[in-house]
């Protein structure tokens, strides 16, 4: 459904990662170019998740596909099936469809599906929010895993998301703090101390916990996956 200057901007943005990730088994991203409803940019996610995969390294831990193939080192789906499921927003009437990175008052499309990508690629946790309890789960889809990325995720304190009761008010309440931050070795060799991420009260289902915290990262080169873009 992409225009063809929409499909080299989608092309342009998947090339920069390309430059980027090193992997030995190629990522499969199904994208289409459909509406999507008012304020909704675009979307993406793994296709599947897998967990006890060979040379996974944390045991009883969802991980995205892609994420999971390159560290196994092979295809563990079909070959003909794939890995990224992304769509983006074909009636938003104010896209910029350049490679420049020059958008003046548009949005860039280039920046969003960059953004999505990172999503498909494993920047997104997966815990549950239910609003009429207020309580949340850590757990993928009720599984008993947590996905890698919420493994990671920890309060201001110190104390490990994995740590506070799932299924609980106090779990609803640790997501929704304003103080909770992702912290691996990576994270914090980049970033010198773990990353916070947006975390706000109420919950924001589709922006809580999986995006750095705006007021944080907005307007730094790490401004990538905060929940927000501006024209």
């Amino acid at each position: 459904g992409f225009s063809e200057e929409a499909k080299e901007s989608f092309q342009y943005a998947v090339e920069i990662w390309e430059s980027i990730l090193k992997t030995d088994v190629k990522i499969r991203v199904q994208a289409t170019w459909e509406p999507l409803g008012t304020g909704v940019l675009g979307s993406a996610g793994a296709a599947t998740y897998l967990r006890n995969f060979e040379n996974a390294p944390k045991p009883d831990t969802w991980y995205p596909v892609a994420l999971a193939e390159k560290i196994a080192g092979t295809d563990l789906n079909e070959t003909t099936d794939f890995d990224i499921i992304a769509s983006f927003n074909s009636e938003f009437s104010n896209w910029y469809l350049g490679t420049d990175g020059q958008a003046v008052s548009q949005f860039d499309l280039v920046t969003v599906v960059l953004h999505e990508l990172g999503h498909g690629l494993g920047f997104i946790s997966g815990e549950a929010f239910d609003d009429t309890n207020n309580t949340a789960r850590w757990d993928l889809q009720e599984t008993g895993f947590p996905m890698i990325f919420t493994t990671y995720l920890e309060d201001q304190n110190g104390n490990n998301i994995l740590e506070v009761e799932n299924n609980s008010e106090t779990l609803a309440d640790f997501l929704t703090s304003n103080n909770v931050f992702v912290n691996n070795d990576l994270v914090v060799q980049n970033n010198g101390s773990p990353a916070k991420v947006f975390s706000p009260s109420p919950y924001d289902a589709g922006s809580s916990i999986s995006h750095w915290n705006e007021a944080t990262f907005n307007n730094t080169e790490n401004a990538l996956m905060t929940p927000s873009v501006a024209p």
